[in-house]
C-alpha cells in the first residue's frame, strides 16, 4: 500500500513540476492568441447578410460570393502537391491551399496568430461559408479554452493537496515493521540457540579415543 500511495505521489509531484505549468502556459497563449484573432474576426464582419467581404485569391480580389467560391474551386483543379501553398487573403488571415493525403480532401488553412483548417467540398459557395463559420465560431473556442484552463487550474490544486499528504497508515505500518524486527530477533535467536545445542550433541557422540602404546 505504501510503495502504490509514493508511486502515485511522485507521478503527481512529476505532472505539479511538468505538466501543469507547461499546460497553463499553452492555454494562457492560446486565449491570447484567439482574443486578437477574434477582434479582427469581429472588426471585419459585413454588416449586410450574405456579403461578401474582400477576398483575394491569386492576386486577385473578389467582393461577390460566386466568383470566390469559383476561384477556390478553380485553384483546387490546378493543385498539383499536397504541401501547402498560399492562396490568398481575407478578413485579415492568409490563407493557404493544401491536400490532405490521408483524408482525401483539399484544404483551406487559415492562418493569423493561430492557424485554422477548413475542410472543402464541391461547393463553391459552401466552401464560402464552412470559411465563414470556422471565423464566427472563434468565440466558443475561446470559451471552451478559458473553461479549459479553469478545470486545468483546479486540477493543479488538487493535485498539490494530494502531493502534500503523508502515507494515512503510516504509524501502523511502523508499528507493524517494529513488531517484525522484534520477532526476527526472536527467531535468529532461536537459530542460534538451535545451533549450541546440535554441536553440543555432536560433540557428546564422538567416542573417546583409545591410544595402544
Amino acid at each position: 500500500l505504501r510503495s502504490s500511495f509514493l508511486s502515485q505521489k511522485y507521478n503527481l509531484e512529476n505532472k505539479l513540476h511538468r505538466y501543469f505549468p507547461a499546460e497553463i502556459q499553452r492555454l494562457e497563449q492560446k486565449i491570447q492568441s484567439l482574443t486578437d484573432d477574434l477582434q479582427q474576426v469581429r472588426a471585419t464582419a459585413t454588416a449586410e447578410s450574405g456579403a461578401l467581404s474582400p477576398m483575394e485569391i491569386d492576386g486577385i480580389t473578389y467582393t461577390e460570393k460566386k466568383p470566390a467560391g469559383t476561384a477556390i474551386l478553380a485553384a483546387c483543379e490546378r493543385k498539383t502537391t499536397v504541401e501547402e501553398a498560399s492562396l490568398g487573403s481575407y478578413r485579415g488571415f492568409s490563407m493557404g491551399l493544401a491536400f490532405d493525403s490521408f483524408q482525401k480532401e483539399f484544404q483551406i488553412i487559415l492562418h493569423r496568430q493561430l492557424s485554422y483548417p477548413v475542410s472543402l467540398g464541391n461547393d463553391a459557395l459552401g466552401n464560402l461559408q464552412r470559411i465563414d463559420n470556422l471565423l464566427d465560431g472563434l468565440e466558443g473556442r475561446l470559451t471552451n479554452t478559458k473553461r479549459q484552463l479553469e478545470t486545468t487550474q483546479e486540477e493543479m490544486r488538487t493535485a498539490q493537496q494530494e502531493a502534500e499528504k503523508e502515507f494515512p497508515k503510516e504509524q501502523e505500518l511502523r508499528e507493524k515493521a517494529a513488531r517484525l524486527q522484534e520477532l526476527n530477533s526472536l527467531l535468529n535467536m532461536d537459530e542460534r540457540d538451535d545451533a549450541l545445542l546440535d554441536d553440543n550433541e555432536v560433540e557428546a557422540e564422538v567416542p573417546e579415543c583409545s591410544c595402544v602404546r
